[in-house]
């Protein structure tokens, strides 16, 4: 939606800087400090309203479906910054990252 929306990229752009890791672990994030959008908008939610717990409330239905994902063949993914510095990283690498 975003790279084909000329509207959205007038936005302004905010970067949460965390030091929690992604609970979506189904799915290979590009860093180890990468959040999906709704681990991201709980941070903000959760921090905006001073209210800590909020953020485990609304992240719970992403993690339960990430233990059911896995609990029937889906397998943990670790992000694509970890498993480049692991040599684990098969596919080619776009020149910012090299």
């Amino acid at each position: 939606i975003y790279s084909q929306n000329p509207f959205l990229k007038t936005l302004k752009k905010v970067q949460i800087k965390s030091d929690q890791r992604s609970r979506y672990v189904i799915r290979t994030q590009p860093r180890d400090s990468s959040l999906s959008t709704l681990e991201t908008v709980a941070m903000a939610v959760a921090t905006l309203e001073g209210r800590p717990e909020v953020m485990d409330i609304l992240v719970h239905p992403l993690v339960a479906l990430c233990d059911f994902q896995i609990k029937h063949g889906a397998t943990e993914h670790q992000s694509r910054e970890y498993r480049v510095e692991n040599g684990l990283w098969t596919k080619p690498l776009p020149r910012s990252v090299k």
